[in-house]
């Protein structure tokens, strides 16, 4: 009569079974985790490229302006929604004389709120 010998059993026992999946468990919570992070940084990785397209193209519109039109522009920029259809980004335009003669110094700052607020600057300096 043949009963079940330990030494030729084969499989794995039910304590094996559950911490094995306990394991499995944890490191798919742990991927999961890190997979909303990368989402989370490429959203904010995405935001950041668009806001500096927003500044860089304001500013470009800027440097085809007449040095004396500056001003006038930064008006004209302000009035327009900056969000270019989206309406999350805020532009704002600082123009700033320098110390020296004819010479101009213009900030374009974007900025938006999402999971805290953002913010990008660039500058550039204009000269008749």
């Amino acid at each position: 009569m043949e009963g079940c010998n330990a030494a030729t059993d084969n499989g794995f026992t039910l304590l094996e079974v559950v911490l094995a999946m306990a394991l499995f468990a944890g490191c798919l919570l742990g991927l999961t985790a890190m997979t909303a992070g990368v989402m989370r940084c490429n959203q904010t990785t995405r935001e950041r490229t668009v806001a500096l397209q927003l500044a860089k193209n304001q500013m470009e519109r800027f440097g085809q302006c007449a040095y004396a039109d500056i001003r006038s522009a930064v008006a004209h920029a302000l009035a327009e929604d900056g969000s270019e259809g989206t309406g999350r980004f805020t532009r704002q335009v600082v123009v700033r004389e320098t110390t020296a003669p004819d010479l101009k110094q213009v900030t374009v700052m974007v900025s938006w709120r999402s999971r805290g607020r953002h913010q990008v600057a660039i500058g550039a300096l204009f000269a008749p």
